[in-house]
């Protein structure tokens, strides 16, 4: 993300970049005068308790108090992490007071044509009138205070999130395979379940209001599969007639009937071999393709084709799609809420190991430190689980008896349930599974009756 500030020189209007980065000492500008970049330090200091580390560097000509209000929302963006999460440009320009408040702006004429130059996707400041909305130009959010300015730049970094700064398409390849989380705010729990599910080729289901980021997840969840190996990749050649860089990945559209699932010489399904099946917007599918899917998990071959799949699903939580958003409030009764979750049938929802909700988060409050995880360690758990019996996880049950002795279940949720807890053991390195791992897996699998919504 690239923020622009503007100010007017010789009665012409200029875009002005504020290029920043992290400074391992204090804050330093680079390009101003001594004095002007003074003045600058000067006016921050109402704003910030502490200055952030930054270097920021800015023209020789800015005047970095029609600047000031840009530089502010600057700062604030890169301590978030803002930056690097997109290729949008945002224009920032207004005076701002010591209290906060943006001065309303006169309409600037000029603005449109700068806004189409430069490709500004987002123009944040406080208009005295609408003429300038009502021409051609980018989205505009009318921002009276400099809280309510970066409330809109952090609700526009949320859902424009996953898109990568104008890198060459090999190097960002590069960079999601280092790091498949890579763009994403927040949002750690939905992440180790994900986490969890690929180590363990566990089936899951994320639910939530639109926006949250449950498609993002589902779109990471093949850079998180290890690399195929052995047989499982012989397997795969022979189904494909070619070699694949990484595990297959499938989706399921809302429009595929059941038979469309094993339609083929060789059957669609199988393709998943080795790899991941996906069900976005799984309440959308046909009945019948979504029963299939529920008796497919069991399925390990097609007639002689093989079939084992890590099956990962999507799905808002009631039918106005809106229970658990922070904006939007639900008009769903529980009655209704309860009808929606059985239609998704309990044959399949009985199959999921992971059943947890992806909220929106709050980027105003929300502490967006980025969290390491280790993505090798994937591939070392699967070659562990594949060495374990199932007597093994029978001598769990007793430990999830005796945690979820209140909740109803089946022995098959059960099973899930333990080799769950199994594997975050064996992600975490333990070398058995405690109460408290017993009690993570028991979490990891919530409905919205099993949940208090407020």
């Amino acid at each position: 993300m690239q923020i622009y500030g503007y100010q007017n020189q010789e009665f012409t209007g200029h875009l002005i970049p504020i290029h920043i980065r992290e400074s391992i000492t204090e804050f330093n500008t680079l390009g101003l005068s001594q004095s002007k970049a003074k003045h600058l330090r000067l006016g921050l200091e109402p704003f910030f308790s502490l200055v952030p580390r930054a270097t920021i560097q800015l023209p020789a000509n800015g005047d970095p108090m029609h600047l000031l209000f840009a530089v502010i929302v600057a700062l604030h963006a890169l301590e978030k992490q803002l930056l690097t999460l997109c290729p949008h440009r945002v224009l920032i320009y207004g005076q701002v007071d010591l209290e906060g408040t943006i001065a309303p702006s006169p309409s600037l004429r000029d603005i449109p044509h700068l806004c189409r130059q430069q490709g500004i996707d987002l123009v944040l400041t406080n208009l005295s009138d609408t003429s300038l909305a009502s021409e051609d130009t980018p989205q505009i959010h009318i921002s009276k205070t400099i809280d309510q300015a970066l409330a809109h730049l952090y609700r526009f970094a949320l859902q424009h999130q996953g898109h990568l700064a104008s890198a060459p398409q090999a190097e960002a390849s590069s960079l999601h395979e280092r790091d498949p989380f890579r763009g994403i705010l927040g949002l750690e729990r939905a992440k180790e379940a994900l986490i969890y599910a690929s180590a363990g080729n566990l089936p899951f289901l994320f639910y939530g209001p639109p926006g949250a980021g449950k498609t993002l997840l589902l779109s990471r969840l093949q850079l998180l599969l290890p690399p195929l190996e052995g047989n499982v990749q012989q397997e795969v050649y022979a189904l494909h007639n070619r070699t694949l860089q990484r595990p297959p990945s499938l989706s399921i559209s809302s429009t595929m009937q059941q038979q469309d699932l094993v339609s083929g010489k060789i059957p669609w399904i199988c393709k998943a071999h080795g790899g991941a099946l996906l069900a976005d917007e799984l309440a959308t599918l046909k009945p019948k393709v979504r029963t299939s899917l529920a008796s497919l998990l069991d399925t390990h071959a097609i007639g002689s084709y093989p079939l084992s799949f890590l099956l990962g699903c999507a799905t808002n939580a009631c039918t106005c799609s809106n229970l658990g958003s922070r904006d939007v409030p639900c008009l769903c009764s529980e009655q209704k809420i309860d009808r929606f979750w059985a239609n998704l049938g309990h044959p399949l929802l009985d199959r999921l190991a992971i059943c947890t909700s992806v909220e929106p988060e709050n980027l105003l409050v929300s502490k967006l430190q980025h969290t390491s995880y280790d993505f090798g360690r994937i591939a070392e758990v699967r070659k562990i689980l594949n060495q374990r019996t199932d007597a093994q996880l029978i001598k769990l049950l007793p430990l999830h008896t005796r945690l979820s002795r209140y909740r109803e279940g089946s022995m098959r949720r059960a099973l899930l349930c333990c080799k769950l807890a199994q594997t975050i053991a064996d992600y975490q390195g333990k070398t058995m599974v405690t109460q408290e791992l017993m009690e993570q897996a028991n979490s990891l699998y919530l409905l919205p009756r099993d949940r208090h919504y407020q």
